[in-house]
């Protein structure tokens, strides 16, 4: 995230997300997050999709992710 005349403004981490071997990474709303863009149809509450993570030195995984509504104010974001 940077911040542009006041606005919060969101992209891609260069050259990925950082995953040093043996220790934790958190994924959260407000900090690292994933985000899903060109959706080919609506997430719902509740409903679980599957992700593929892909990484440099592995496998690729696909996880079972829960969609989860975000509160107003809770999720980090603004605008």
């Amino acid at each position: 995230m940077t911040t542009e005349g006041g606005m919060m403004k969101m992209g891609p981490i260069e050259g990925g997300l950082p995953l040093p071997a043996g220790q934790a990474v958190a994924l959260a709303p407000g900090g690292n997050h994933i985000m899903l863009m060109e959706l080919t149809q609506p997430l719902t509450d509740g409903e679980t999709v599957p992700l593929t993570l892909s990484f440099a030195a592995a496998p690729a995984v696909t996880v079972q992710a829960q969609v989860r509504r975000v509160t107003p104010g809770g999720d980090g974001h603004h605008g």
